[in-house]
Parts: C-alpha cells; structure tokens; sequence
C-alpha cells in the first residue's frame, strides 16, 4: 500500500511542478497562447485524476483483501487455541 502512496504523492508533486513551469513561462513574458498551457493543464490534470482514482480504488480493494484476511487470521486462531484446550483438558468430551 506504501507503494501506491508514492505513487500518488508523486502524481501530485508532478502535477504541481508542470503547472509551476507553465506559470513561469508565462510570467517570463514568452509569447505563449495561453489557451494552449490551459488546455496542456486540464489535460495534465485529468490523466493524473484518473490515475489517482485507479489507484485508490486498487487501495480500496486492497484494504478490503487485507482486512478479509486479518479476520480470518483471527477467527483460525481462535479455532486453533480452542482445539489446543480441548486437547489439553483431561474433562474435556470429544
């Protein structure tokens, strides 16, 4: 999951930091059509929003797959320490 973390995190860093280039260009006085750094911003923006939307459903889904397994981990052990008493219960019926 700390991968997709840093996945995320570095998307929105990349965001950021191509939005703080076109800013300069354009603070630099350079002849850009600026219609031209908007449409490059959205189109930046929303690849990078859908990227983060696959991520956190896989995040999503992993957390669910994760939390499935805490639990049956949990229920196994109780099972195991069940048995384990019977076994060692000389009262203990079978």
């Amino acid at each position: 999951m700390d991968d997709f973390r840093s996945s995320v995190s570095a998307l929105e860093v990349d965001l950021i930091d191509r939005i703080d280039a076109l800013r300069e260009k354009v603070e630099e006085g350079n002849e850009v059509d600026l219609s031209e750094i908007q449409d490059l911003i959205e189109n930046t923006e929303a690849a990078i929003l859908a990227d983060l939307d696959a991520m956190k459903d896989t995040l999503t889904k992993v957390d669910k797959e994760v939390s499935i397994a805490l639990k049956e981990n949990e229920l196994q052990d109780e099972k195991i320490e069940a048995v384990r008493l019977k076994a060692t219960n000389p009262l203990a019926t079978n």
